[in-house]
């Protein structure tokens, strides 16, 4: 309920004693009703008691302190009257949760603190007729606190209420943002920052909407004690997001805007809610690689999080990636320092996997990474007899331009030019003969290179 009425009462960055005031003048007069003991028996006699309490509680750090919860409890505390037409019932003081009649008991206690004619209509005693007042009293509230600048309206998915125990969404300035749930025990208020992903981006900016902002960071800093640092208004649904679903969603949806200067959060998302596995990452790295905003931004990528995974880890999800055939995860983890020399449980380097399962763009890459084209598996086997054996004509071109020796033979003694001409594959052949024509030149011309000077000898000593 106090949450309620900050979002009601709040203006930019605090609770505004103009709002408060704009707000309570809207109500009649409550002074000359019959009082007992200073507190009024009519209802809406806690009106100026909730009038003082946020002017003395007008900033939102100050809302989750011991002394502004006890001053709360004595806000919504004892309001029954003898004989009350709309009665209150608690499970306990201390934490003043409900329970008993859902939807009626919050209205009911509303009706106690905000002084209005539908708000103390008493409850029929027929269910249907009940369920009809309760939305009669919730349009009722709306139009109390809504203002210039600040509409609200409840939503029931254009549902009729017919239960006491429900869920209502209640929707700011066109804006879904928070939802009332009801049970036999108590109502509670929950953001909807993590329920509608289109409504993200409408809600940077510190509008009345983004008092979750606030009111999360206040609670953590006060209650939690968690540390929270909060770079740009997006940081803040990071800590919305409840499952690797979520996180990939709004990185994807981040990174579609042409805005760098909130590319910043994605490592805190990253962080908090993407797990480092090659499933999480094979969604992530295809999201990230294939916006050039993002990887030609130095500020952003490679991303400082990943840079300090451990070595193990990082050269082990590579080897999984490559066995999956996940070209962007490949890459995402190459940037960030995984090592193209890796080898599997048999000693194999993931090159071969690579080329064994006709991956020519991960061999490629691998390459351009650094895996050394003249590695060997345990039995002797080089990758350019294995991309020959295979027919992978890029591989092969890839592999001879990036050092390989075009001189090795397979394990069976055969050079790579006899079986790529037994086996008909003449785009190889030609290239084969052209690269030992070429490696017989560089030996030539490296032989014939005239010796250099001879040393020059250090004078004899005197």
């Amino acid at each position: 309920m106090r949450n309620f009425f900050i979002i009601v009462f709040r203006s930019g960055g605090n609770i505004s004693d103009a709002t408060i005031e704009k707000f309570i003048s809207r109500f009649p007069s409550h002074l000359d009703r019959e009082t007992k003991g200073g507190k009024s028996l009519a209802h809406g006699g806690r009106l100026d008691d909730l009038s003082a309490y946020f002017r003395k509680y007008h900033a939102l750090s100050q809302q989750w302190s011991e002394e502004a919860h006890v001053d709360w409890n004595e806000v919504v505390s004892n309001l029954n009257a003898p004989g009350d037409r709309l009665p209150i019932t608690y499970r306990n003081k201390g934490t003043h949760n409900l329970q008993g009649i859902g939807i009626q008991n919050m209205l009911n206690l509303i009706a106690h603190i905000l002084p209005d004619p539908i708000l103390e209509t008493p409850w029929p005693a027929e269910k249907v007729a009940q369920h009809e007042l309760v939305e009669r009293k919730l349009t009722r509230l709306c139009e109390l606190v809504s203002r210039e600048g600040f509409h609200l309206e409840w939503n029931n998915g254009g549902k009729k209420i017919d239960q006491d125990f429900l869920t209502i969404e209640f929707v700011i300035n066109g804006i879904r943002s928070f939802s009332w749930s009801f049970n036999s025990g108590h109502f509670t208020i929950n953001p909807l920052i993590n329920l509608d992903e289109r409504c993200w981006f409408a809600k940077i900016g510190y509008k009345p909407i983004d008092i979750w902002a606030d009111m999360y960071l206040q609670r953590c800093k006060n209650d939690n004690k968690e540390s929270i640092v909060i770079g740009n208004p997006y940081d803040i649904y990071t800590y919305s997001l409840t499952y690797d679903g979520q996180a990939i969603r709004m990185v994807k949806a981040i990174v579609s805007r042409d805005d760098p200067e909130y590319f910043q959060t994605l490592n805190l998302i990253i962080k908090k809610r993407i797990p480092f596995d090659v499933y999480a990452l094979d969604q992530l790295s295809e999201i990230l690689l294939s916006n050039e905003r993002i990887t030609g931004d130095h500020r952003f990528y490679p991303l400082d999080l990943f840079l300090g995974k451990p070595q193990v880890q990082k050269d082990d999800l590579l080897k999984i990636a490559v066995d999956r055939n996940s070209f962007y995860t490949v890459r995402l983890l190459l940037d960030h320092g995984a090592n193209a020399n890796t080898r599997d449980e048999d000693g194999k380097p993931i090159l071969f996997e690579a080329i064994s399962f006709n991956r020519e763009a991960i061999a490629a890459m691998l390459l351009r990474a650094g895996a050394d084209p003249n590695a060997r598996t345990p039995a002797g086997s080089s990758a350019l007899g294995l991309a020959l054996v295979f027919g992978l004509e890029n591989s092969v071109k890839d592999l001879v331009r990036a050092g390989a020796d075009v001189h090795v033979r397979l394990t069976s003694g055969r050079t790579l030019l006899d079986v790529s001409k037994e086996a008909g594959k003449d785009a190889i052949t030609r290239f084969l003969e052209q690269a030992l024509k070429e490696a017989e030149e560089t030996k030539k011309k490296s032989s014939e290179a005239p010796a250099g000077p001879p040393p020059i000898r250090s004078a004899a000593a005197p």
